[in-house]
């Protein structure tokens, strides 16, 4: 009951924060059953089974420990097992593949900052440099033409400095949408494989 419970309802596919509500459904659900007799069944208790189950398949598979002339029932549940284990395998490896690229967007974003920090940095320089300038000149026709230079070079650099975070922003934005896609092929190319190798063990096992 429970793998069928599982299957229909895949908890583990759930969204982050999601997860154990979802087990907590299952569980309930099967505790409210007439036929399951366990009214105390909880949400850890549905995972931690589902977790033995699941390694038990593992071995399974891999010992290639599959009878002939099985009862019916006992076919169903393997039948289970197997789609159960193919769909929480392919899970797993998605879940690695975004928290990866939580960590690559993390990095990058880190990195935008140093370059913003640096370009503000050396802006401020200039303004400093130029500010010293001022100080040191003397008489009414210096000061008005220091501060005409010091409000042109202010407007030059802020547009430069607009210019090249522009620039910047544009150029992650390609890089991303460039390694985002590499990501997806990636990912669904192993996915595809992963499955493709599954079903091959299966239909070995058969044989």
């Amino acid at each position: 009951m429970l793998l069928r419970q599982v299957n229909a309802d895949r908890p583990f596919q759930a969204k982050k924060g999601e997860v154990m509500k979802s087990w907590a459904s299952v569980a309930h659900q099967l505790a409210e059953h007439d036929d399951f007799g366990r009214p105390s069944f909880d949400a850890k208790k549905a995972l931690n089974r589902f977790g033995i189950l699941m390694d038990g398949h593992v071995q399974y598979n891999a010992e290639s420990a599959r009878a002939s002339g099985v009862s019916e029932d006992h076919d169903e549940r393997i039948l289970l097992l197997d789609e159960l284990l193919a769909a929480y395998t392919d899970s797993k490896f998605q879940d690695k593949a975004r928290h990866e690229q939580v960590v690559a967007d993390q990095e990058k974003n880190e990195g935008d900052g140093m370059y913003i920090r640096n370009e503000a940095m050396q802006t401020m320089g200039k303004r400093k440099s130029l500010d010293d300038d001022f100080e040191k000149a003397s008489g009414a026709g210096g000061r008005f033409m220091k501060i005409t230079t010091v409000m042109q070079e202010d407007a030059k650099a802020d547009r430069e400095l607009r210019k090249d975070e522009l620039e910047f922003r544009k150029y992650k934005y390609d890089k991303e949408l460039e390694e985002r896609q590499k990501d997806r092929e990636l990912a669904s190319q192993q996915s595809r494989l992963q499955h493709e190798t599954i079903l091959a063990m299966l239909a070995a096992m058969k044989k």
